[in-house]
């Protein structure tokens, strides 16, 4: 039989990334020294020992021939600081170093790949910033927002704080109202949210506005894995205050 000549050389088809556990990522924000695998997916196995130079932003990453297929070059990035902050990571240069493949077809293109094969199309974002709590509200029992209203002893309500950003699942932390310490955790439906119940208690002053005097930073963090340290208490019509809710003790007359 006729023997085929391979005479093709080899280019990179696509990119990916993966985070620490080596899971692919999609539309994630990343911090300083998050450690990142880049995955180069080459048009053809490659030969063993290859080796090249991806170029993201202006990092220059070494990449290798994956031990675990021959097809799959991986090199490793680790997030260093003075990056702009929302930069989505991409690919601004390749090199052909010794890439061959398996018939000794030098790689030759340094073309990058464009659209959903290019890096940037794992949407993953440079975040430096911390959370940070923007602003309160308050639900009634039955879930509705409320404002300008009494409330009196025994009433249940839930504290919404609005971070700045996602947060982290199992995220918590304390705001404190009057003299009552609130545990606030990650909303169910919005990342974006702490959320904590809160019952009125009898012993506050007539006809006072329910208002957070403090706020601690627990282990709140967001999903680039960066802590709160910010624990300013929001003012005006941020506040808790400005949802008006005063207490009313006082029976009817």
């Amino acid at each position: 039989s006729a023997l085929s000549v391979d005479t093709e050389a080899p280019f990179t088809e696509s990119f990916s990334v993966e985070n620490s556990s080596n899971e692919e990522i999609n539309s994630v924000f990343v911090g300083e020294n998050a450690v990142l695998t880049i995955v180069a997916q080459m048009s053809e196995a490659i030969s063993s020992g290859a080796t090249n130079i991806v170029t993201i932003g202006s990092i220059d990453v070494p990449m290798s021939v994956s031990t675990d297929d021959p097809s799959i070059m991986t090199g490793t990035l680790i997030v260093p600081s003075g990056l702009d902050e929302g930069l989505v990571l991409s690919t601004s240069n390749i090199t052909a170093g010794t890439v061959q493949d398996k018939n000794g077809n030098a790689m030759t293109s340094t073309s990058i790949p464009t659209g959903v094969n290019a890096l940037s199309n794992s949407a993953v974002v440079v975040d430096y910033a911390p959370p940070t709590l923007q602003s309160f509200s308050v639900l009634n029992s039955q879930g509705e927002l409320v404002s300008s209203i009494t409330v009196g002893a025994g009433t249940n309500l839930t504290i919404l704080a609005q971070m700045s950003e996602v947060i982290a699942a199992g995220s918590t932390n304390f705001i404190t109202i009057g003299a009552v310490d609130v545990p606030m955790s990650v909303d169910t439906n919005d990342s974006t949210v702490m959320a904590g119940s809160y019952i009125v208690p009898g012993d506050l002053i007539d006809a006072s506005t329910l208002d957070v005097v403090s706020i601690t930073v627990g282990n709140v963090e967001d999903n680039a894995g960066k802590s709160m340290v910010s624990t300013a208490v929001p003012t005006g019509e941020n506040a808790l205050s400005g949802s008006s809710i005063v207490v009313d003790y006082s029976a009817p007359t």
